[in-house]
C-alpha cells in the first residue's frame, strides 16, 4: 500500500495532524453541558439506563422535541453516549469521547487520502494538509465541543472507514483479493447511517469511484463497461444496508420519514424554503469559511429572514456557492480527475442538511458542514499540487491562501473551545456577536435569573425582559401567511411565560417574607392570580405546538393550586370562594387533560398526573391521590417526585420492603437528589440492612443539593453516619 515505502513513515506523518487536533481541542475536556446536550446527554434516560435494545427501539429525541426532531434515528450514537456515561456522570468523559473521535476522523482522512492519492508525487504531504486544514477550522469544531455532535463524529468516521475499505479493495488488496474489504464496506456505511442520516448518499460517491478508478489488475485506462459492470455488483452489498437501515427506522419509529411538515421551515412554501436555504449558505456559511469568529450555535430565522427574491444578495451568494461545487464537480469528472470524489462527497454529505431537498429541524448548523468542509479542503490541496507542478506562482498563492484560511480556521476553533465551557459562557459570547439575537438574549435571560441557584434580580428580569419585547417587534414574518414562523412564535410564548414567571417568583418572595402579614398574604395570593392570567395570554403564542400549550396551562393550574392553599390564610376569605376555587381548578384540568391526545411528551403526561394528584390532596380524595400517583409511577418510575409520594405512602402503612422497590428506578436513575436517598437509607435502617443503608447515605451525600430542603437532607445523612438500626 505504501509503494516499498515505510509503513512506519506513513505512521508518523499521519500522527502530525492528530497531534494539531489535540493540541488545538484539548481544553474542550474542562466545558460542561450545554443546549441539547442536556436533554439528549445530561438527563436522557436511554443513556442513563445504558438498554442497548431500548436505544435501538428509540428515536434519537424519545418522546421528547416536536415531530420533526423525533424523526431522527441515532442509536449508534446515543450508545456512544450510553458507553461514555459509564466512565462517569459528568461532561468530562463525553467531551473527551468527542475529542478522541475527532482525532480518529483525522487519522481515517490521512489513511484514505494516502490510498486515493497513491500515484500523485507528495501525496504525504497533500493527505498532511486536507486532513489537519479540515481538523483545526473552527467550523469542525462545533462538532467537537458540542457533545451531540458525537453523531457527526461517528458518521464522519464510519463514512471514511467505508471509503478507505472501498478503496483497498478496489485495488485488490487484503484477504480475497479485495474481496472481504469491498464488502466490509456495506456494513460499515450502516454503523455511519445509524450514527447519522447525513451518510444517506454516501453510496454515490462509491458508484461514481467504481467507474472511474481502475480496479485492480485493470490498466489505469480500463473500459468504462466493465469498472460499470464491477461496480454494480459491489454496489448490491449497499442496497441490501439501505433496505435493513429503511426497516430499522420503520420498526422504531413507526415511520419511513416524518418531519413534521418540513420541520423549521414548516410555515414556508418550498420556493421560500428554497430561497432562504441558499440565503443560509450564502449569509452564514460562505463567511464562516473564512472568518470563523463569529460562528453562531443556533442560526434562526432573525439571522437569515426570509429573502424577497432570488435577486438578494445572501441568495445570490448562495447559488454561487452551490454552482461552484457542481462546477468543480463537471469539470473534473470530464477530466476524470480523482478530484470528482471529493466534490461529489460535498455534495453527497451537504444536500441532507441544506434545506434544499426537504426541510429539516435547523436552518444550518456548522457541525452539518464537518463532512463537507473535508472534501473541500481535499479538493483544493490537490489542486493546488497541481498548480504548482503546471503554473507554480498561481500554485504558491493558492498555498497560501490555504495556509491563512487554516491559520483563521484554527484561532476561531481556539475561540470556540472555550467559549462553549458552559452554557452562560456561551451565550454572553453569542450575545456579543448577535445583540440583538432574540434567541440569545432569551436563552441568557433564563440562565440568569430562572435557572440559577442564586435568589433572581426580580426588577433587573424585568428590565430585561421590556428590552427582549421591544426586539421581539422587529421579528421576520412567513411571506406565505404573513405570521411569524412557528420557531419565532415558540420565542414569543417563551418571553410571554416568562412575564408569568416573573409574577409567580414576585409571589414566592412575598410567601418566604412570612405568612403571618395579611398585607404579604394578599400581595403572594394576588401576584399568583396575575401569572396565572399571564400565562393564559401566553396560550395565543403556543397554538401551533401542544408541548408550548400543555406548559402553559399546566403554569397556570401550579398557580391555581398555590392560590387556593393561601385561602385559609386569606382575610375576608370564605368557604363559597375556596369551593369556586376548586370548581375553577377542576376547569383547567379538563382543558389541560384535553391535551393528552395531543403530541405531548411522556414528562408531560406525569406532569398531568402530578397536578391531578394535587387537585385531589385538596379536596381530601385520598383515592384519587393514589390513583394519579399510580398513572404517573407507570410512566415514568425514575421520576422522582413521584416515587417519594408512593414511598411516603409506603411508610406511613409500614410496608418498607415496598418503600425500597418503589424508590429503586430513581435511586439508580442518577437524578435523584439527598431527599429520596435519605428515605431510602432510614428505610434500610428499619429493615435491618445496614450495609445497603451505608450505601445509600454516602450516594445521598454525593448527590448534588439544589434546595435548602435538600442540603437540610444531606445534614441529616452526614448524622446517620454509623447508626446500625
Amino acid at each position: 500500500m505504501s509503494e516499498g515505502k515505510p509503513w512506519v513513515t506513513d505512521l508518523a506523518w499521519g500522527l502530525l495532524p492528530v497531534i494539531f487536533v489535540l493540541a488545538l481541542h484539548a481544553d474542550v475536556v474542562k466545558n460542561d453541558f450545554a443546549l441539547d446536550a442536556v436533554p439528549i446527554v445530561q438527563t436522557n434516560p436511554l443513556v442513563e439506563n445504558g438498554n442497548i435494545g431500548e436505544i435501538f427501539r428509540s428515536s434519537w429525541w424519545g418522546d421528547r422535541g416536536d415531530r420533526a426532531h423525533r424523526a431522527l434515528y441515532r442509536p449508534v450514537a446515543l450508545t456512544w453516549f450510553a458507553l461514555m456515561h459509564r466512565l462517569g456522570d459528568g461532561p468530562a468523559p463525553f467531551n473527551l469521547g468527542n475529542l478522541l473521535l475527532h482525532a480518529l476522523v483525522t487519522a481515517a482522512r490521512f489513511g484514505l487520502l494516502l490510498v486515493l492519492l497513491r500515484r500523485m508525487t507528495h501525496r504525504r504531504w497533500i493527505a498532511l494538509g486536507a486532513a489537519s486544514l479540515a481538523g483545526v477550522h473552527g467550523i469542525a469544531t462545533e462538532a467537537v465541543v458540542g457533545m451531540v455532535g458525537a453523531a457527526e463524529l461517528l458518521a464522519a468516521l464510519f463514512v471514511t472507514c467505508s471509503w478507505w475499505s472501498f478503496s483497498c479493495g478496489q485495488r485488490g488488496w487484503g484477504p480475497m483479493r479485495g474481496r472481504l474489504l469491498l464488502f466490509l464496506s456495506a456494513p460499515l456505511w450502516l454503523v455511519a447511517l445509524l450514527s447519522k442520516e447525513s451518510a444517506a448518499l454516501f453510496p454515490v460517491v462509491l458508484a461514481l469511484q467504481g467507474c472511474l478508478l481502475p480496479w485492480g489488475g485493470e490498466d489505469e485506462k480500463g473500459g468504462l463497461v466493465a469498472r460499470f459492470r464491477r461496480m454494480g455488483t459491489w454496489m448490491l452489498p449497499q442496497v441490501g444496508v439501505l433496505a435493513v437501515w429503511l426497516w430499522m427506522r420503520i420498526s422504531a419509529l413507526g415511520a419511513l420519514f416524518d418531519f413534521g411538515g418540513e420541520g423549521v421551515y414548516a410555515d414556508f412554501s418550498t420556493k421560500d424554503r428554497l430561497l432562504s436555504a441558499l440565503a443560509a449558505t450564502g449569509k452564514v456559511v460562505l463567511p464562516a469559511f473564512f472568518y470563523p469568529f463569529g460562528l453562531n450555535p443556533n442560526v434562526t430565522h432573525q439571522d437569515v429572514p426570509p429573502p424577497s427574491g432570488i435577486f438578494e444578495g445572501s441568495v445570490l451568494l448562495g447559488l454561487l456557492v452551490w454552482a461552484a461545487l457542481i462546477f468543480w464537480f463537471v469539470a473534473a469528472l470530464k477530466k476524470r480527475s480523482v478530484t470528482a470524489l471529493f466534490a461529489a462527497y460535498a455534495l453527497a454529505s451537504w444536500l441532507p442538511t441544506s434545506n434544499l431537498i426537504v426541510g429539516i429541524g435547523a436552518i444550518t448548523a456548522f457541525r452539518f458542514l464537518y463532512q463537507p468542509l473535508f472534501a473541500v479542503f481535499a479538493g483544493a490541496t490537490v489542486g493546488a499540487q497541481g498548480l504548482l507542478e503546471r503554473r507554480a506562482r498561481v500554485g504558491r498563492v493558492l498555498v497560501a491562501a490555504l495556509v491563512i484560511v487554516g491559520a483563521l480556521g484554527a484561532a476561531g476553533a481556539y475561540r470556540l473551545v472555550h467559549e462553549w465551557r458552559d452554557a452562560r459562557t456561551l451565550f454572553e459570547a453569542a450575545h456579543e456577536r448577535n445583540p440583538n439575537n432574540l434567541w440569545v438574549l432569551q436563552n441568557l435571560t433564563s440562565l440568569k435569573y430562572l435557572n440559577t441557584k442564586e435568589k433572581p434580580d426580580i426588577e433587573a428580569f424585568e428590565r430585561d425582559l421590556s428590552a427582549l419585547d421591544e426586539i421581539a417587534k422587529t421579528l421576520p414574518h412567513v411571506p406565505k401567511t404573513g405570521e411569524v414562523d412557528s420557531g419565532t412564535a415558540h420565542l414569543a410564548f417563551q418571553l410571554a411565560m416568562n412575564r408569568a414567571k416573573i409574577h409567580g417568583l414576585k409571589a414566592q418572595d412575598a410567601v418566604s417574607k412570612g405568612m403571618e402579614d395579611p398585607l404579604l398574604v394578599r400581595r403572594a395570593f394576588d401576584e399568583f392570580g396575575v401569572a396565572r392570567a399571564t400565562a393564559r395570554k401566553a396560550e395565543v403564542w403556543a397554538r401551533r405546538r401542544p408541548g408550548d400549550l400543555f406548559e402553559a396551562r399546566a403554569f397556570a393550574v401550579r398557580m391555581r393550586i398555590a392560590e387556593i392553599s393561601l385561602l385559609p390564610r386569606l382575610p375576608g376569605a370564605t368557604k363559597e370562594d375556596k369551593d369556586a376555587a376548586l370548581a375553577s381548578l377542576i376547569n383547567d384540568l379538563a382543558g389541560l387533560g384535553s391535551l393528552l391526545k395531543e403530541d405531548i411528551t411522556k414528562a408531560q403526561r406525569v406532569e398531568y398526573h402530578l397536578l391531578m394528584a394535587e387537585a385531589a390532596r385538596l379536596r381530601s380524595a385520598k383515592g384519587e391521590v393514589r390513583f394519579h400517583l399510580e398513572k404517573a409511577y407507570a410512566l415514568a418510575p425514575e421520576n422522582a417526585e413521584v416515587a417519594f409520594s408512593l414511598a411516603q405512602e409506603a411508610a406511613r402503612q409500614g410496608k418498607y420492603e415496598d418503600v425500597l422497590r418503589l424508590l429503586r428506578p430513581a435511586l439508580e436513575s442518577g437524578q435523584a437528589g439527598p431527599v429520596l436517598f435519605e428515605l431510602a437509607c432510614r428505610t434500610a435502617l428499619r429493615l435491618n440492612k445496614p450495609s445497603l443503608a451505608e450505601t445509600y447515605r454516602r450516594q445521598g451525600l454525593r448527590s448534588t443539593a439544589r434546595s435548602p430542603t435538600e442540603r437540610e437532607a444531606q445534614r441529616r445523612l452526614a448524622a446517620l453516619g454509623g447508626r446500625k438500626r
